[in-house]
């Protein structure tokens, strides 16, 4: 969707199939606090999710699609010396789809109030931020890439989406023309995360994109505040 097409009351509706609260920790309070009374948050490259120094939070394979999709898989028998092929035909198989995308993106993670707080806490940091209106918030998000383009680039789409942890497992046909399968897609060990997350889509070559971005939202301690663990 391009946020330019869209006025402010418009992005609001685009983020209607919203849990009704999400949490999300840091381990430094000041980011916490500069979150709720500043305004100022930080969304990390894609890329950047592969080389966290934490081994059980980093993740390599963000940002790749692997699906293994049910279906009549070709196959045929080839002749290593003369190179004929011959008895073609169909049989029932996986389709292995890979895929990862082009463009440069930022990622906000949060997660739903299915998450455990002792999981969210020992992995992310003890210093909660409760979003109590998280459409109003991403709406704002959105609003702020308008007057505040990462490092100069244009985002050209914005997406709110629940995470999926079928990495690598069983799934439907993708489509691949939405974003979605491609930055909202983790492998099933993270899933104790119950993360949803915003991605801005930047224009753009990924070489030179930016590896983070400070945000400054308006107005946001009317949808957030602290939380006591």
């Amino acid at each position: 969707m391009n946020l330019g097409d869209l006025t402010v009351g418009a992005r609001a509706q685009l983020f209607v199939h919203l849990p009704s609260v999400l949490l999300k920790a840091y381990k430094d309070p000041d980011h916490a606090r500069q979150f709720v009374e500043e305004g100022v948050v930080r969304l990390g490259s894609i890329r950047s999710f592969r080389s966290i120094e934490a081994s059980d939070r980093r993740d390599p394979t963000e940002g790749h699609l692997q699906l293994l999709v049910p279906g009549d898989v070709p196959q045929a028998f080839m002749n290593p010396t003369t190179g004929e092929v011959s008895g073609a035909h169909t049989a029932p198989g996986l389709f292995q789809y890979h895929g990862e995308f082009g463009n440069p993106v930022l990622l906000f993670c949060a997660s739903s109030l299915r998450v455990s707080a002792h999981h969210l806490i020992r992995q992310y940091g003890p210093n909660l931020v409760l979003i109590h209106d998280p459409r109003a918030f991403f709406a704002a998000l959105a609003e702020s890439f308008m007057h505040d383009p990462p490092a100069g680039r244009q985002v050209t789409a914005i997406d709110v989406l629940r995470v999926r942890y079928n990495k690598g497992d069983l799934g439907r046909h993708p489509h691949i023309k939405s974003i979605r399968p491609f930055v909202g897609q983790k492998s099933p060990r993270f899933a104790q995360d119950h993360e949803w997350r915003v991605a801005a889509i930047l224009d753009g070559p990924l070489v030179a994109g930016p590896e983070a971005h400070f945000a400054r939202v308006k107005g946001s301690q009317a949808f957030c505040r602290l939380a006591a663990c």
